[in-house]
């Protein structure tokens, strides 16, 4: 037997092909006929799934970017806010600092 031969004499007797399995049909042929209504349920379940997944994916991508926006959205004005603040505070500091040099400077003058 041939390789062809010897693989269609095995799929045989495993119970693929039955009584539908000629000498002409190719082994692609009898896989189609035999497994193809199966592999396409399977195909279609995994596609099925992966369709679910990517709308829970973006579902979550939606309530995550509301929560976001909800929490978290006033922190940059917070942020901008308190280095204002700071910024302010050294400015008073360093000019407190100045004007205390300065007055030192004209007592002992």
């Amino acid at each position: 037997l041939d390789m062809g031969q010897a693989t269609l004499h095995q799929l045989h007797q495993d119970g693929y092909g039955g009584k539908k399995e000629r000498k002409s049909e190719s082994l692609s042929t009898t896989m189609e006929t035999e497994e193809g209504p199966i592999l396409r349920g399977r195909w279609n379940d995994v596609v099925q799934s992966i369709e679910e997944l990517a709308l829970t994916t973006n579902n979550l991508a939606t309530k995550l970017r509301g929560l976001r926006e909800e929490k978290f959205s006033s922190y940059p004005a917070k942020i901008e806010k308190s280095l204002k603040a700071q910024s302010d505070s050294h400015d008073a500091l360093w000019k407190l600092v100045c004007d205390t040099a300065r007055n030192e400077m004209r007592a002992q003058e």
